[in-house]
């Protein structure tokens, strides 16, 4: 029995000391309260992604969203950036926590968080929204693309999703329709 405790002893502080092997560059511990296991963010530190809403080859627009632990949800003049409407037929934002619209918008990750979108067109017809870019996104999260103004959506890595924009119809354009989802 004097020796079974001290062997015990040993092999929980080793246990402690183990490193985890699954653990992606950049992703942070999650610190729980109480006997509950560490977990682990699955999103890492400069992963990012850019939606585009297009027309054809010549008229389009994209945001872009990066990660970091430390980021905010609302507008940070240090990483984020504004977005200046153009005179372009399209424009497209991301929506910071606060409302300001952003070109580059950097947030903290959470499964099951949303991104809205701020999209206008200045004549009516077929746009379509692509996932033009995406770095350190792990394959298993998805990038959902919610419609809300047709209840439909998309895993944008897997297709691209079309929609009409009529001007005489403002649900159809502005901040209210869509929303990326990350699960």
């Amino acid at each position: 029995m004097k020796i079974l405790i001290p062997i015990i002893v040993v092999f929980f502080c080793l246990q402690a000391c183990k490193k985890e092997a699954n653990l992606s560059p950049g992703a942070k511990p999650v610190v729980t309260v109480g006997m509950a296991a560490v977990k682990y963010d699955t999103i890492p530190d400069k992963a990012l992604f850019k939606v585009k809403l297009f027309r054809d080859n010549v008229t389009y627009d994209e945001t872009a969203i990066s990660f970091a632990h430390t980021a905010s949800l609302v507008y940070n003049p240090n990483v984020d950036s504004e977005y200046f409407m153009g005179f372009g037929q399209l424009s497209f934002a991301s929506i910071a926590g606060d409302g300001r619209d952003l070109a580059q918008y950097q947030v903290p990750y959470k499964p099951g968080m949303s991104i809205r979108f701020d999209l206008h067109a200045k004549t009516n017809g077929v746009c379509h929204v692509t996932l033009s870019d995406e770095s350190g996104i792990p394959s298993d999260i998805h990038i959902w693309l919610k419609d809300k103004y047709l209840k439909d959506s998309v895993d944008i890595r897997t297709a691209n999703y079309s929609f009409n924009v009529n001007t005489l119809d403002t649900n159809s354009f502005g901040k209210n329709r869509l929303e990326v989802i990350l699960k």
